[in-house]
């Protein structure tokens, strides 16, 4: 196992495919571009930090990289919808039920 290897592997499990994806990027730039890039996302400039790398990949990887990303926000898409749905359906249950409470307190 290389060192490569075993430092995405002492990542947490969600950002090991990531950090497969971002590692050749990485190791291909200069300390001072790390330092730069580190900076970056230690200040939460994301979207800097993205482009730093991203400026550096080759289409295909970026092509590659748009499309994981566009998945991904599909799915999350998709959760979104779902949760507003039942957000929707339950304001409608607590509406339907304060008014037919209403209803009876005030017809009593």
């Amino acid at each position: 196992m290389t060192s490569i290897e075993k430092f995405i592997d002492s990542l947490p499990k969600e950002f090991q495919p990531i950090a497969g994806l971002y590692i050749s990027t990485l190791n291909d730039m200069a300390d001072s571009e790390i330092r730069a890039f580190v900076d970056l996302v230690a200040t939460g400039s994301w979207s800097e930090a993205f482009k730093a790398i991203t400026g550096r990949m080759t289409t295909e990887e970026l092509l590659s990289e748009l499309e994981r990303i566009n998945g991904l926000l599909k799915e999350l898409n998709v959760e979104n919808a779902e949760f507003v749905e039942i957000q929707v359906n339950i304001i409608k249950d607590f509406l339907v039920t304060s008014l037919l409470f209403s209803k009876s307190k005030i017809g009593a």
